[in-house]
């Protein structure tokens, strides 16, 4: 459970839809100043590892980012910390909320994999680079799936990096412009 906005913000824009996040854990939630402080253990999809901590005003250090040797390693390498507050969360409340929808159908997919569809969904995306969200499901070859399936999946590959949703302008819909985002060597 969240304990606040700006967790949520942070765990939906930083962590959960960030497609260079590879996994995240929670490593340490602590009392501080009657606020929750946390810190979030990030790998990238590059392998670096990046400590985020949820602070609360600029007196914190803003996108403060410092080097430290990580004591867990062996061989002492870097690791990254990054705090973030409410500046930094502030131009990313409205993209956050409306991610909660997407990710709402992805997670009722959690535990089925759907290879088949994905794969239908795969190649769609791959032969058009573009378009929106009715448009998929209008096609013959995916129209045949229960709609909420196909939105699940669509969400699903957009948090993992396969699409790029505009949730800029609108909420999660027929209307959701896509893109391609993987980029084909």
């Amino acid at each position: 459970m969240l304990p606040g906005d700006r967790h949520l913000v942070h765990w939906i824009y930083y962590l959960e839809t960030d497609p260079e996040v590879k996994t995240f854990d929670f490593t340490s939630a602590y009392e501080r100043d009657s606020d929750r402080f946390w810190v979030v253990d990030v790998i990238r999809s590059n392998g670096t590892r990046i400590n985020h901590q949820i602070g609360r005003g600029a007196g914190e250090g803003g996108e403060a980012t410092q080097l430290q040797k990580d004591p867990s390693s062996d061989n002492a390498s870097r690791l990254e910390n990054r705090v973030f507050t409410d500046e930094d969360f502030e131009p990313h409340v409205k993209v956050s909320l409306r991610w909660l929808k997407p990710i709402g159908f992805a997670t009722a997919l959690r535990n089925h994999e759907y290879p088949h569809q994905t794969l239908i969904l795969l190649d769609y995306f791959k032969q058009r680079k573009n378009g929106d969200i009715g448009q998929i499901l209008s096609n013959p070859d995916v129209c045949k799936y229960e709609p909420a399936l196909i939105l699940g999946l669509i969400a699903r590959l957009a948090i993992r990096g396969h699409i790029q949703l505009d949730l800029t302008v609108n909420s999660f819909g027929y209307r959701t412009p896509w893109i391609w985002s993987i980029k084909e060597h």
